[in-house]
């Protein structure tokens, strides 16, 4: 028997951030499907908007059922389509991957702190989308040839063990990198770099550096 219990703080918080972010995710990749030559991230592109689409009807009718107003997102309003292009079309794809990349960890996140089994459904579905999503990225960013690798470190011909707490010390001389931290590095310099470029941008093309009484809050 189905347990129509009221959704939890958490349940709620996690489908209201998954709204605004589905909002303003639509409005950016309208922007950048304005402004792309590349037919073939173009597919990923669409592909990537329409489950946001998606995703704000399903998120909508889940906060009309609960008798709970339905957030203020982000609407056409919030973006300039005749604004002139800011990114490269391999800037679009890189920022795709990095989105679906953090998407996989946030819909997990997310539905390990649900109970009910409709938003535990729901979450996992996005969970399946956002696979798909990274799978085809990560595919075309290959036979383009702009994925970059994490490092590539020395296979040990042994097994051997920490013998000194010296090891986690210091970050020269003859400290050696565990493999989990070159991933952890790595990922965090193609995110920062992706950043950086964004926020540059917006910078430059910003109408004001207010934050406004409209702006969404919860």
């Amino acid at each position: 028997m189905e347990h129509n219990a009221q959704l939890t703080s958490a349940e709620l918080g996690y489908l209201w951030t998954a709204y605004i972010t589905d909002t303003a995710s639509i409005c950016i990749f309208n922007h950048f499907l304005r402004h792309i030559d590349d037919a073939d991230i173009r597919l990923i592109l669409e592909q990537a908007r329409s489950q946001s689409r998606g995703h704000v009807e399903t998120l909508a009718q889940f906060f009309n059922e609960e008798g709970f107003p339905v957030p203020k997102g982000f609407t056409d309003d919030d973006v300039n389509l005749d604004a002139p292009r800011l990114f490269t079309d391999v800037f679009y794809i890189h920022y795709l991957y990095t989105t679906a990349m953090t998407s996989l960890t946030v819909y997990a996140l997310a539905k390990s702190a649900s109970t009910r089994k409709d938003v535990r459904r729901y979450f996992s579905s996005c969970i399946g989308e956002m696979d798909i999503l990274y799978d085809n990225c990560v595919a075309l960013m290959l036979a383009k040839g702009v994925y970059i690798r994490a490092p590539i470190i020395s296979m040990p011909d042994k097994v051997d063990f920490v013998k000194k707490q010296s090891f986690l010390s210091g970050f020269r001389g003859e400290r050696r990198v565990p493999s989990i931290e070159c991933a952890r590095d790595h990922a965090l310099a193609h995110e920062h770099s992706k950043e950086r470029a964004r926020k540059v941008a917006h910078y430059r093309v910003r109408a004001s550096g207010k934050v406004t009484e409209s702006s969404p809050a919860f």
